[in-house]
């Protein structure tokens, strides 16, 4: 056996596959590979997948999650390679991956390990393929973002190798987990990764035991995988920061203590957790900060349309100087805006024109009502109420036209129409695609495909050699690109080549889903083909969130007459407070074996059927659950609670 991969898995089923594919796709005759996956107790279905699709592979099922080092080194108690490729499941490598690594490792007996060119999912290159040792140094100028400033700079941004062009193979100190080619017989000497990280950090730590070994560590950007980062998972999470600075902390205790003065170790302890403190702010500011500029945007106009309503019409600039307007109307009006916009999904993306519209006009709505509500002392102007509703909008609109101009070359308008999508690959797979048009959902537009052969078909767009002016002649957003069509290698150049103005997905066959990542600082995504679900959108989820609550207070509100009419109290009282706390859902799926496919929600209370369920099979319960998903609109759990209630 030449190659050992190994891959740990935890809940990317669909990422998972289309890895094996590639990496099958990639093994030739001269280079026996076997592959090993490790799956962390997923509960998508994977071992299934796995079982099913690729009975050959080796498979080590955990009944619990130990982490990514323990489920490596299970991986390689079993593994026969002379060569061992670690392999992260949200990747997709080219198809001469394996063999350039494996000549170059025969070419250079001193090469201990390989690291390749990575990109994201819309094809732009990851810094993180090759990286220097966090020593104080240089974790501080990574803390401080001077690395930004100097990109180029082995001092500076020693973090990333800044001197290393992307395209030039060198030695460099650190490999990243996702792809690390490494020569078994290393790491029988040295061990596999150390079992204290559980995630994060042991890609660092193996690296610089394998160059303390004597082994020289190389960046070999000649052959490239794509990485979907953040997929296994969210990077920019409380949780991410958390296990990330951990892992830094180890680390350094590990490797630095002994090297550097009992003080400089608590420096960079300290170091370390100010780097923690700093990227939950910066997570925190990057979330808030829409909001925070629509605030600014309000105040703005509530204010300076006050102010010239004052003088223009009462011609008295003191007119709406009344302390009640600052203390009570405008924080008012601006906490219902929010709330509005909010909850319209003005906060999600994409953006488009007609949610803000929708949650400012909510907003107006709410803002008039309470104005009625008013009495004559606490009441200011209808005509600013109205006013900062026509300005707030517009300049909200402007901001966010100006920064999606910035980020995607496009004006946040383009969103309103139908995303047009071009399939890279066959007709029938095309046939197969624009049969499942629908369930994509009402925005989505398949235009045609572009083969390699001419075809006289109407939806026949092109080649794949004018696939550039064939997207900027048809209005091309979103490329899918099919394995058994493109290679991956030709994907990657084709990505590079479009530019991430276009989005990216890949599909492998009829059978998979289609999967892919637009940005690198985001997971990856999934489409299910097989039916559209109205849980899944994100705003839908928010009210229906937000009505658990409401639902609380009706409970406790109904509690002296529930008391006596239903004979649920028990499971009622109880409810209250495990809804409260977050951990359930008023109303939620029957119980199942096999809901991977459908959209994930809290435990519920009570199921969306009265009824008994015993009488029912796995699947006539997951038909209840798939109609739940499919159907759920807000109001209809009004109806199932109060049901559930009194029944």
């Amino acid at each position: 056996m030449k190659i050992s991969v190994i891959i740990v898995s935890y809940n990317v089923k669909y990422f998972l596959e289309q890895a094996i594919i590639s990496v099958r796709n990639a093994i030739t005759p001269d280079i026996p590979t076997e592959i090993i996956v490790v799956d962390n107790n997923s509960s998508d279905g994977s071992v299934k997948m796995l079982k099913d699709r690729f009975p050959w592979i080796k498979l080590i099922s955990n009944k619990h999650n130990p982490g990514f080092s323990i489920a490596n080194n299970q991986g390689l108690k079993i593994a026969k390679g002379e060569y061992i490729l670690f392999l992260n499941p949200d990747t997709i490598i080219s198809e001469d991956t394996l063999k350039v690594c494996v000549n170059r490792m025969r070419n250079d007996q001193e090469i201990g390990a390989i690291g390749v060119r990575m990109v994201d999912g819309s094809g732009q290159f990851l810094p993180e393929s090759k990286r220097g040792l966090p020593t104080p140094r240089v974790a501080l100028f990574k803390m401080l973002g001077l690395h930004k400033l100097f990109p180029r700079s082995s001092f500076f941004n020693a973090y990333y190798a800044g001197h290393v062009d992307e395209y030039q193979s060198a030695e460099v100190d650190v490999l990243c987990g996702a792809f690390m080619f490494v020569r078994h017989s290393i790491l029988k000497d040295i061990g596999g990764f150390d079992e204290a990280f559980f995630m994060y950090g042991e890609d660092i730590d193996l690296s610089y035991r394998i160059q303390n070994a004597g082994f020289k560590i190389i960046y070999e950007p000649s052959t490239n995988i794509i990485h979907y980062k953040g997929e296994s998972t969210k990077k920019n999470s409380i949780n991410y920061v958390k296990h990330f600075y951990q892992a830094m902390l180890i680390f350094a205790n590990k490797h630095f203590k002994k090297r550097h003065s009992f003080l400089i170790s608590i420096i960079l302890s300290l170091g370390v957790y100010l780097g923690g403190s700093l990227s939950i702010i910066k997570n925190m500011f990057r979330s808030l900060a829409w909001p925070i500029l629509d605030i600014s945007v309000m105040i703005f106009s509530i204010l300076s349309f006050k102010y010239l309503w004052a003088i223009l019409y009462y011609k008295d600039p003191e007119y709406y100087s009344s302390t009640y307007f600052y203390e009570l109307n405008l924080p008012v009006y601006i906490l219902i805006w929010l709330i509005t916009l909010f909850m319209a999904g003005a906060y999600d993306h994409p953006f488009k024109l007609s949610v803000l519209v929708k949650g400012m006009v909510w907003g107006l709505l709410l803002n008039g009502l309470i104005y009625g509500l008013l009495v004559d002392p606490f009441r200011p102007s209808r005509a600013i109420m109205l006013a900062s509703f026509f300005i707030s909008t517009a300049l909200i609109y402007l901001f966010r036209g100006l920064y999606f101009l910035k980020k995607y070359s496009k004006w946040p308008l383009n969103y309103e129409r139908l995303k047009r999508i071009a399939l890279v690959g066959s007709k029938p797979m095309y046939e197969w695609l624009s049969n499942n048009m629908a369930q994509l959902g009402s925005d989505v537009q398949i235009v045609g495909f572009i083969g390699t052969i001419n075809d006289d078909d109407q939806a026949y767009l092109g080649q794949i050699e004018d696939i550039e002016s064939i997207c900027q002649a048809r209005l091309i957003d979103e490329i899918i690109f099919t394995m058994e069509t493109v290679s991956p290698s030709r994907m990657m150049y084709l990505m590079s080549k479009l530019g991430s103005n276009i989005t990216y997905k890949m599909v492998a066959s009829s059978e998979s889903k289609i999967i892919g990542s637009s940005d690198k600082n985001k997971s990856g995504e999934w489409y299910t083909l097989d039916v559209k679900y109205n849980l899944a959108t994100k705003s839908n989820l928010r009210w229906k969130y937000l009505q658990d609550y409401l639902f609380c207070v009706l409970a406790l509100l109904l509690c002296p007459f529930w008391l006596f009419v239903s004979s649920r109290r028990n499971l009622i009282m109880k409810g209250v407070f495990k809804v409260l706390l977050g951990r359930y859902t008023w109303l939620g799926y029957l119980s199942a074996d096999d809901n991977d496919s459908l959209p994930k929600i809290k435990k519920s209370i009570f199921p969306v059927r009265t009824i008994d369920q015993k009488s029912f099979s796995d699947r006539q319960r997951f038909m209840v659950n798939q109609d739940y998903a499919v159907n759920y609109y807000p109001a209809l759990d009004y109806e199932l609670f109060l049901t559930a209630l009194f029944v």
